[in-house]
C-alpha cells in the first residue's frame, strides 16, 4: 500500500477539501428562511424536532470559521479532514494562524466523544486509528440526552462538569437567528480558580458561540461562528 504524507499548507488543504466535498453535494440546500424587518435582514435557521445528531459540532460542513475576541485567537478555521467511518469516528483539523491541531471524535448512542487531540499536527495523516485515539480514554462533548437539567462529566480526566441549563426557542448572533438552541454550562476549577463557560449548540451548526461567565454574572464571548462552507450533513 502506498502511503503519501504531505506537509500541511493551510490554504491549499482547505481549498482542496472544500472542492472535493462541495461538488457531490452542490444540489443540497441549507434550510433557512429570510425575514425582512425594515432595512434589517435576518436569516433564520429553522428546526424540525431535531435529534441529537443535528447538534454534533464540526461534522455537517467541510469548513467552520470562528471569530475570537483576540485574547487567544482572532480567526480559527476547523475543517473536516476524514469523515465518519462505520463506527462514527471522524477527524477534523483546527487552524489558528500558522498552527494546526487534529481532533478525533466518535459519535455513539450516548453522545459525541473526543477520543484524542494532537497539538503538533504538521503532516496530513489519518489518526483515527492511532494509539492515542484507541486507548479507551475519552471526553464526552455533548450527550444524546438533551434534557434540560441533565449533568455529565467531561474532559479526559472527568475534570469538567457540564449541565444543560436551557433550551432557547431562538438565539440571534449578528444577523443570524438560530432556532432550538441548547445552552450547556461548563464548570472547572484549575489551580483552585473556578471557571465557568457557556456553550451554545444549534441544530445543523453545532457550537455557535462560547462565552466566559465572570464572577459578577456578566459574560464575554470567547468565540462566535462566523460562517460555514460545504454542507455535507451527518
Amino acid at each position: 500500500m502506498l502511503n503519501i504524507t504531505t506537509k500541511i499548507d493551510k490554504n491549499i488543504v482547505i481549498s482542496l477539501i472544500i472542492a472535493i466535498f462541495i461538488l457531490p453535494y452542490s444540489q443540497l440546500n441549507v434550510h433557512a428562511q429570510t425575514e425582512e424587518n425594515e432595512d434589517v435582514e435576518t436569516e433564520y435557521i429553522q428546526s424540525n424536532g431535531d435529534a441529537f445528531d443535528a447538534f454534533i459540532p464540526y461534522a455537517q460542513f467541510v469548513k467552520y470559521q470562528y471569530l475570537g475576541n483576540g485574547s487567544n485567537f482572532t480567526v480559527r478555521d476547523i475543517i473536516m479532514e476524514y469523515t465518519s467511518d462505520a463506527n462514527g469516528i471522524f477527524q477534523v483539523t483546527e487552524f489558528t494562524g500558522d498552527q494546526a491541531k487534529a481532533f478525533i471524535y466518535q459519535k455513539r448512542e450516548s453522545g459525541l466523544y473526543e477520543l484524542a487531540y494532537f497539538d503538533e499536527y504538521n503532516d496530513v495523516q489519518d489518526l483515527r486509528y492511532s494509539s492515542d485515539a484507541t486507548d479507551g480514554v475519552d471526553s464526552l462533548i455533548i450527550p444524546s440526552n438533551l434534557s434540560v437539567g441533565y449533568s455529565y462529566q467531561s474532559g479526559y480526566h472527568k475534570e469538567l462538569t457540564r449541565t444543560i441549563i436551557n433550551n432557547f426557542p431562538i438565539v440571534t448572533i449578528g444577523d443570524i437567528s438560530y432556532e432550538n438552541v441548547y445552552l450547556i454550562e461548563e464548570n472547572s476549577n484549575p489551580n483552585g480558580q473556578g471557571i465557568t463557560k457557556h456553550f451554545y449548540f444549534a441544530p445543523q451548526y453545532g457550537i455557535i458561540q462560547v462565552d466566559e461567565i465572570h464572577g459578577d454574572g456578566s459574560s464575554s464571548a470567547l468565540m462566535q461562528l462566523s460562517h460555514t462552507e460545504g454542507y455535507i450533513g451527518n
